[in-house]
């Protein structure tokens, strides 16, 4: 799993919060690096909060993003936004993304994202909010 700093970046709400990686997993090598995360601050009551991040696969092969996890919340989804005739749908995706070698992948609002389900309390703005990808 791919782990990096806490990076501030405004939210569509105006609010930054922060990721950062467990305790013990920052500068772990990997090759796939993970840049600019951040999560939407969430009301209180919210039941799911929304993750975005990019991710480049420095690697010599293909690899996939199978999944995240958080201890802010029960489990963490892969999700994706997609047009539906006039309407905008969001579904899991159980199988992953695909990190193709030497590219980058963004998961960004209004398409491939993470979510964070079952949230016991809000994501607050300028909090850390603990991340494993």
């Amino acid at each position: 799993m791919a782990t990096n700093d806490a990076v501030n970046k405004r939210t569509a709400i105006g609010r930054p919060s922060w990721w950062c990686p467990p305790e013990g997993m920052a500068g772990q090598a990997s090759s796939i690096e993970v840049a600019h995360p951040w999560a939407r601050a969430t009301p209180p009551g919210a039941g799911a909060g929304g993750g975005f991040v990019t991710l480049t696969n420095h690697g010599d092969g293909d690899d996939m993003l199978l999944g995240a996890t958080s201890p802010i919340t029960e489990r963490v989804e892969i999700h994706i936004m997609e047009m539906d005739g006039d309407v905008m749908r969001m579904a899991p995706l159980p199988g992953g993304i695909e990190l193709p070698a030497g590219e980058s992948v963004t998961l960004a609002p209004g398409g491939l994202h993470l979510m964070l389900m079952e949230l016991g309390s809000p994501i607050v703005e300028g909090e850390p909010v603990p991340v494993t990808v």
